[in-house]
This record gives structure tokens, C-alpha cells and sequence, in this order.
């Protein structure tokens, strides 16, 4: 045995105890779905990619969060966490968050995020951001964008893109 094969064979024998802390793998992870949303009225674009474990990887930044009496607004970056395949909006936690008019009868997604605070209105500090997590409802299985005018201006207020393959039938809470 050589000097070299000597030394891999040491290397890989050190790694074998992390190895076995490691665990076995979990269940493939594999893209389920994926979706755009853009608020004009809150200067909110983004969008993420869902996994088939529930949890979503992307960011929505909006630039006029309500922070208090208007013109109160804050920038912040809401991070994609996890989301739940069309729970029954009247049971906890889901019943936290009201389906909007547009969505009403139709199977939806429910989508979480982390909140981050970027920047503050100018003026003495207000209160602290109170929410730290972030939850709304989303159109599951519509072939088009859905485009909702909120003020009835015939003006799109809000465009959502979804593509849904097809997921677990309900993700539990995380």
C-alpha cells in the first residue's frame, strides 16, 4: 500500500463517525408547484417553489406594508416557510386569516412566511413589528393567473401565478 492510499484510507476512516451521526436520509424531496404574486397597492412582488415535505423556498418583498395610521409603511422581506394543501378555513390556525372573497369556493394553498423588518417609517419609532410570521391564501388549480381589482377602479390590484402539480393531500403543521 502506498504512502497516498495509506492516507486516503486514514481520511475516510476519520469521517466515517460523522457518517453515522448523519442519520438516515429523509423521503426525496421533488418540486410540487410554484407560484408568482405581485400587490401593486402594497409594492409587493415575489414568489417561491413548493417541495413535496411542505415547506417552500423563495421571498416576497413588499415596500408599503400598513406600519400604523396611514402613510405608516414599512419595507419588508417575507421568507417562504412552509404551506398547507387546502385546510378547512375554519379551523385553527387556518381561521387566523380570512379567504379572501376571490378565492371563496375554489381549493386553495395556504403559505406561510418569516417576516424581516428591512426598513421603518421616518419619524420617532413606532411600535415593534408585531408579527413575525406571515400567513395568507393562494388559488391552487387555476390554468390562468387570477387578477383581483380590490377598489373596483377596474385597475388589477393583485396578480397570483400558480402552477400546482399535485401534493401531499395536506401537510401537517410544521
Amino acid at each position: 500500500m502506498s504512502i497516498r492510499q495509506l492516507s486516503v484510507l486514514i481520511f475516510a476512516l476519520a469521517l466515517l463517525p460523522f457518517a453515522a451521526m448523519a442519520g438516515p436520509p429523509g423521503p426525496p424531496t421533488r418540486i410540487v408547484g410554484q407560484y408568482f404574486l405581485s400587490d401593486d397597492d402594497l409594492d409587493l412582488a415575489g414568489g417561491a417553489v413548493l417541495y413535496s415535505d411542505c415547506t417552500q423556498d423563495g421571498s416576497v418583498i413588499g415596500a408599503a406594508i400598513p406600519a400604523g395610521p396611514p402613510p405608516a409603511t414599512l419595507v419588508g422581506k417575507l421568507t417562504a416557510t412552509y404551506w398547507v394543501n387546502d385546510p378547512d378555513p375554519n379551523v385553527p390556525p387556518y381561521n387566523d386569516w380570512e379567504v379572501p372573497d376571490a378565492l371563496q369556493n375554489m381549493p386553495r394553498l395556504f403559505l406561510c412566511y418569516d417576516v424581516e423588518v428591512l426598513s421603518t417609517p421616518p419619524g420617532p419609532p413606532g411600535p415593534s413589528m408585531p408579527v413575525f410570521e406571515f400567513c395568507d391564501w393562494a388559488p391552487r388549480d387555476l390554468r390562468e393567473p387570477l387578477a383581483v381589482d380590490f377598489n373596483g377602479d377596474e385597475i388589477r390590484d393583485l396578480l397570483i401565478s400558480v402552477i400546482y402539480r399535485g401534493g401531499p393531500p395536506l401537510c401537517a403543521n410544521p
